[in-house]
C-alpha cells in the first residue's frame, strides 16, 4: 500500500509539472497572438494609406503623358530618318564634287 501511495504521489507531481508547462505555453501563445494582432492592425492601416495614395494617382494624366511620349519618340524617329537621308545626299554630293574635280 505504501508503494502504491508513493507511485501516486510521483504521478501527481509529474502531472503538476506538465500542467505548469501547459499553463506557461498557453500564456506564451496568448501573448504571441496579441502581438501578432497588433502587427496586423498596423499593417492594415499602412495598406489603407497606400490604397489612398494609389487612388490619388490621376491615371488619365499618366496615360496622356505616355501617349505624348510615344508621339515624341515617333517624331524623333522621323527626324532621325530625315537626318540619315540628308547625310546620304551630302555624301553623294561630296562624291560628285570629288569626281568632278578629279580627286578620285
Amino acid at each position: 500500500m505504501e508503494e502504491l501511495l508513493e507511485l501516486t504521489k510521483k504521478q501527481l507531481f509529474m502531472q503538476k509539472i506538465i500542467s505548469g508547462c501547459l499553463a506557461v505555453m498557453v500564456v506564451v501563445l496568448l501573448m504571441g497572438g496579441g502581438i501578432l494582432v497588433g502587427h496586423m492592425n498596423r499593417m492594415a492601416a499602412s495598406m489603407e494609406d497606400v490604397m489612398q495614395k494609389v487612388e490619388e494617382i490621376d491615371m488619365q494624366s499618366v496615360n496622356e503623358t505616355i501617349e505624348e511620349t510615344q508621339k515624341l519618340l515617333k517624331s524623333v524617329d522621323e527626324f532621325s530618318t530625315a537626318v540619315d537621308g540628308m547625310t546620304e545626299k551630302v555624301n553623294g554630293l561630296s562624291d560628285w564634287f570629288s569626281g568632278l574635280l578629279g580627286g578620285r
